[in-house]
């Protein structure tokens, strides 16, 4: 299990969860999220972000959402996210893959022959990922974000578009 931020300055920090170790609940999100925030930091020294992530049952949880509200300059809460869509975000309809494909390139198939191996490849394809690909994906979120919300629009009230939000410079 992995996790990360994309922005159009970079990316952040990769983290590691072994699935076997632990299972994702509210607080260790929360702990991951503490790993990843400096580096977003260190992105945005003028704290001008706004963090997005999908509908996991630890990214709504009433915990998570009060420790975003107190550690994050600015977040999607999750009854703003469209429900049933996980694939708005750009990690989850681009990224993932693009490092799933580069973390399997060359390898013929071959699997790795333990989870260091495999985390030691991730982290190395995590820097591989150009950053102009990102910024296409980053993009294409919020015309997939209204589209969403043009599909739901019993969910939002009228068909609401996500355009308050500037992810330009993001």
């Amino acid at each position: 299990m992995v996790c990360g931020a994309v922005s159009y300055r970079g990316k952040s920090k990769l983290v590691i969860v072994d699935p076997q170790d632990v299972k994702m609940d509210s607080d260790k999100y929360q702990d991951v999220l503490r790993q990843i925030f400096p580096s977003i930091r260190k992105l945005y020294p003028d704290d001008d972000w706004i963090f997005v992530q999908d509908s996991a049952p630890s990214h709504r949880s009433n915990s998570t959402q009060t420790f975003l509200e107190e550690k994050t300059p600015s977040f999607i809460p999750a009854d703003e996210w469209p429900p049933h869509s996980p694939d708005c975000n750009p990690l989850d309809f681009f990224v993932w893959n693009a490092l799933r494909e580069e973390v399997y390139r060359g390898r013929g198939g071959r699997g790795f022959s333990s989870i260091r191996e495999l985390s030691n490849a991730a982290l190395k394809a995590w820097k591989k990922i150009p950053n102009d690909l990102i910024i296409k994906s980053i993009d294409r979120f919020l015309p997939r974000l209204n589209s969403v919300a043009d599909e739901n629009e019993h969910v939002f009230g009228g068909g609401e578009q996500f355009t308050h939000l500037n992810l330009r410079g993001h």
